[in-house]
C-alpha cells in the first residue's frame, strides 16, 4: 500500500522550504508558512523540519494560473 510520503518521493521528491521559496519566485517565508497553515500548500514533517513535495508545488502553482484557458477566437 503506497504512503503519502512514498508518493511524494516517487513524484519528484521533496524540497526544503528555502528551495520552495526560490521556486515560487522568492515568496516570503511568512507567506509560505501561511499557505501551509491554511492547508493550501501540503507539506511533510521530517523530524523538526518541513519539506514540500514537488508535486504539491506544481499543483499549487497550477491552481493559481491566470489566463491559462484557451485563447478566445479572433473576431468572436
Amino acid at each position: 500500500m503506497p504512503t503519502l510520503l512514498g508518493d511524494a518521493i516517487d513524484d519528484g521528491g521533496l524540497v526544503s522550504l528555502s528551495e520552495a521559496r526560490r521556486l515560487l519566485g522568492a515568496a516570503s517565508r511568512t507567506a509560505l508558512y501561511g499557505w501551509m497553515r491554511d492547508g493550501e500548500l501540503p507539506y511533510v514533517v521530517l523530524g523538526r523540519r518541513r519539506a514540500i513535495p514537488r508535486a504539491a508545488l506544481r499543483a499549487f502553482v497550477a491552481a493559481r494560473l491566470v489566463g491559462a484557458g484557451p485563447a478566445p477566437a479572433r473576431g468572436a
